[in-house]
């Protein structure tokens, strides 16, 4: 045994974790997931957050042992923060409540988090995972949604929308989520990647479904909020970078429309095109506008980060 792993088991064993399962509907799987989990870690406490299940997963539940919590308002973003808010350990570490997550993985992310103190820990679907285990679609969206992640804060990811994570009290008791459905995997990750906090991917076996066990995602609603949340959260974090955006997308249109009434001028000394051109500059203003605005909202974010390193460093928190 080396020494590094000593250690862990010594720093691990002066720790308090909890397992969070966000559940809906998963009475035929929800006992293997508390079981591989007791046996995986049995210094762990196992917390079930029902979200108005319709079948029996309180009952099957309870009867495994597990501490059984009911979030009513349906959505996994109620159940995450319900999560938070009631949650007091240093570790908490959530998973899926459909036996897809390989809860022999949890003392690596554990590892990782003792290297990496502070950091989200993340178990990535993206190597290791079963045949039927993805819809074709949920690959290119999640592909989709690293892109934009990547382009948008330039950091790196590979599995945005993984339910495997490890969160330290530090950074589960500072998240502000506001998601109601599956966009909080989202949600969680970009505010997580705004306050600088590393996130630590480690690649996990991703399993099917069990037979019986279906999917709640629904690809193309939950898919248009994951892109809105990004694209909200971006403009909350980015505003330089998303007004710019804006600002260059108002600015080509209006020189692509406005080439017609500038041709008019260069050769006829006339424009004839007079609603296209009103069209063309009207654009070109709002771009200024976009670009405008995100200067000052910029001016503004960056003056807010001085203030609360101040205000931080006055707390002793630095």
């Amino acid at each position: 045994m080396t020494k590094e792993y000593t250690d862990f088991e010594t720093w691990l064993s002066s720790k308090t974790v909890a397992i969070c399962i966000p559940c809906l509907n998963e009475e035929t799987t929800i006992e293997q997931v508390i079981n591989d989990f007791r046996k995986a870690i049995p210094q762990a406490r196992i917390r079930v957050y029902d979200n108005n299940s319709t079948d029996n997963t309180s009952g099957v539940a309870q009867a495994a042992g597990a501490d059984v919590r009911k979030v009513h308002l349906r959505g996994k973003g109620y159940v995450i923060r319900s999560i938070f808010n009631e949650s007091d350990e240093d570790f908490v570490i959530m998973a899926d409540g459909d036996a897809t997550y390989s809860a022999d993985s949890v003392l690596e992310l554990l590892e990782n988090q003792y290297k990496m103190p502070g950091a989200m820990i993340v178990g990535t679907r993206r190597k290791v995972f079963a045949k039927k285990a993805f819809r074709p679609l949920h690959i290119l969206g999640n592909r989709l949604i690293s892109w934009l992640i990547a382009l948008s804060f330039n950091y790196p990811l590979t599995d945005v929308l993984s339910g495997y994570r490890v969160f330290p009290k530090s950074l589960y008791k500072s998240l502000g989520l506001n998601s109601q459905s599956f966009e909080v995997e989202t949600e969680m990750t970009l505010q997580v990647v705004a306050l600088k906090v590393p996130v630590v991917e480690v690649s996990t076996p991703y399993y099917a479904r069990p037979s019986g066990s279906y999917s709640k995602l629904n690809t193309w609603r939950d898919g248009f909020l994951i892109l809105k949340t990004i694209a909200l959260l971006v403009r909350y974090y980015r505003p330089l970078f998303f007004f710019n955006l804006m600002s260059a997308i108002f600015a080509i249109s209006g020189l692509v429309i406005g080439w017609v009434p500038i041709s008019d001028y260069l050769e006829y000394k006339y424009v004839y095109h007079i609603p296209l051109s009103l069209l063309a500059a009207s654009l070109i203003i709002i771009s200024i506008i976009f670009f405008s605005i995100g200067l000052v909202l910029d001016s503004i974010r960056y003056y807010h980060q001085i203030q609360m390193k101040k205000l931080n460093r006055d707390l002793g928190r630095d």
